[in-house]
């Protein structure tokens, strides 16, 4: 129904820089509201298809600094092309250390320095490296929980990261 958010849990509440409201729902996928002509666009997971949405459990959105919309799954990272209105998808690779750490995401946050945060629910936090202004190449840093070193992180369930006002 182009006039209805799908679903009936929403996970994600976020307004992009052009005014339109993304919801995110607990299994039935990304929903997007066009105010001006009040129609709802969904978005879902389909088998079989690389450049749809990676999972329909979205619990957040978030817009950078040159535009793109990142949707956190619970079966990875997703970066949205306004034009071709598909999905990129970052996954994780057990045999890629510079693939995120973990699939289930649950928290997504763009620095003042312009690097985006990753935070999942079991594989600690991430942070993306970018290569060139086309995003052609993306690694990521991981920073987990260790027992034996008190410096890190104290858990590895991230599920909100936020910055102070002198840049931690």
């Amino acid at each position: 129904d182009p006039g209805s958010i799908s679903g009936n849990t929403v996970r994600a509440i976020f307004e992009d820089r052009a005014g339109r409201l993304w919801f995110g729902t607990n299994s039935a996928g990304l929903n997007r509201l066009d105010r001006a002509t009040g129609r709802f666009e969904h978005f879902r997971h389909v088998s079989g298809d690389p450049t749809s949405l990676s999972h329909d459990s979205v619990y957040e959105i978030d817009q950078d600094s040159a535009g793109n919309i990142w949707v956190a799954t619970q079966k990875g990272l997703n970066r949205y092309d306004d034009e071709s209105a598909t999905f990129t998808r970052f996954l994780h690779d057990p045999d890629d250390p510079a693939s995120l750490s973990w699939n289930n995401l649950r928290a997504i946050y763009q620095d003042r320095l312009g690097d985006i945060w990753i935070g999942t629910r079991g594989g600690g936090l991430n942070r993306m490296i970018r290569s060139g202004p086309d995003l052609e190449d993306i690694r990521f840093k991981h920073y987990t929980h260790d027992s034996q070193d008190p410096s890190s992180i104290s858990s590895d369930f991230i599920r909100c990261i936020l910055e102070d006002r002198k840049g931690y």
